[in-house]
């Protein structure tokens, strides 16, 4: 999966792990719709598959994330205060595994 990197390209499905379980692609579409119109991010037709689209993040787009990761790790870090190390080790092995079987399908 592509690192996010402003300009370069990826595929929508790249957001399959993003999706609730009652997701579906066009709502993915949807949010991609949102992102766009925000400036966000930019779509181009993929050359090697017409059928496919390339997303890629804009300077506003990366210049957010810059701002809102941080605001996100401190959250996180609220969310798992009350877990022991031991408790959130076993989380992050439990939720990799989790990713692990969602990147594969």
């Amino acid at each position: 999966m592509p690192s996010g990197k402003q300009g370069e390209l990826f595929r929508p499905i790249h957001l399959r792990h993003v999706r609730g379980p009652h997701d579906h692609f066009w709502r993915n579409d949807h949010r991609l719709d949102r992102l766009e119109k925000a400036g966000l991010i930019k779509r181009a037709p993929n050359p090697e598959d017409r059928r496919g689209t390339h997303v890629s993040l804009t300077e506003e787009g990366l210049d957010t994330i810059d701002r809102i990761v941080p605001l996100h790790v401190e959250n996180e870090t609220q969310a798992l205060a009350g877990l022991s190390r031991e408790e959130q080790e076993t989380l992050d092995r439990l939720l990799g595994k989790l990713i692990a079987g969602l990147d594969a399908s």
